[in-house]
């Protein structure tokens, strides 16, 4: 009979040991699978930044190249009336008119040939950085789902899906839900400014920086305080 209490425990302390070194080897898996993650988004945020600031001064080159070819435009008109003008006095200076109207003409040639060249590279710069934001969106779901059912299935998304929940230091809250909304406002702006030939202020990514910058700092400390 104590043979068999002697054995019953010693299977116990077998299966508790088991069971402990089966919960910490599990703890170390999603440990490992968060920091992997952490290094996922920070490379995906490193090339967005590089494709925006890319995609930036391509569109403001053609930007300011089409205000420069707009303004030429307008001298080449106003010569032009100031020449239909001048034709009619006797002694006149058309010649002059002509001239300049001509250099102008080139000048718009010029310059028109360097925006053609220009449009297919801003084109590719901004897809290349849209690229880069839904890469992004993708890492930060705003859908919520069963984690338990979602880890049978796809264990590396499970620290996506947990980082669906708001994480707090001090006064500060940064949700999944912020950086998608941040990353679709920059899409946004990103849009306006490629379909209206406007200049892209760089204040644009700030918002999404800040928000970026601070989860990732809150995620490594999470992170660093789990594994003492």
């Amino acid at each position: 009979m104590f043979a068999i209490f002697v054995a019953l425990i010693s299977l116990t302390s077998v299966w508790v040991g088991y069971k402990i070194d089966n919960s910490m080897k599990r703890k170390s898996e999603i440990e490992d699978s968060r920091i992997n993650w952490i290094q996922k988004v920070r490379e995906v945020n490193t090339n967005l930044i590089k494709a925006f600031y890319d995609f930036n001064t391509h569109q403001n080159f053609y930007s300011e190249k089409t205000k420069d070819i707009n303004m030429l435009d307008n001298m080449r008109s106003t010569l032009l009336e100031g020449l239909e003008y001048e034709s009619r006095k006797r002694d006149n200076n058309a010649e002059k008119y002509k001239e300049e109207i001509d250099n102008i003409q080139e000048k718009v040639k010029e310059q028109t040939k360097v925006l053609n060249n220009k449009k297919i590279d801003r084109t590719s710069a901004m897809y290349n950085l849209f690229t880069s934001i839904e890469e992004m969106k993708n890492l930060f779901p705003i859908n919520k789902y069963d984690i338990h059912k979602v880890r049978i299935e796809h264990k590396k998304i499970l620290v996506a899906v947990e980082s669906s929940a708001s994480f707090y230091k001090g006064d500060l809250s940064i949700s999944n839900e912020k950086i998608y909304d941040s990353l679709n406002e920059l899409k946004k702006n990103i849009r306006e400014s490629y379909d209206g030939n406007n200049t892209l202020e760089e204040t644009k990514i700030d918002e999404y920086k800040d928000f970026i910058n601070n989860y990732l700092k809150i995620e490594w400390e999470k992170v660093k305080s789990r594994k003492t």
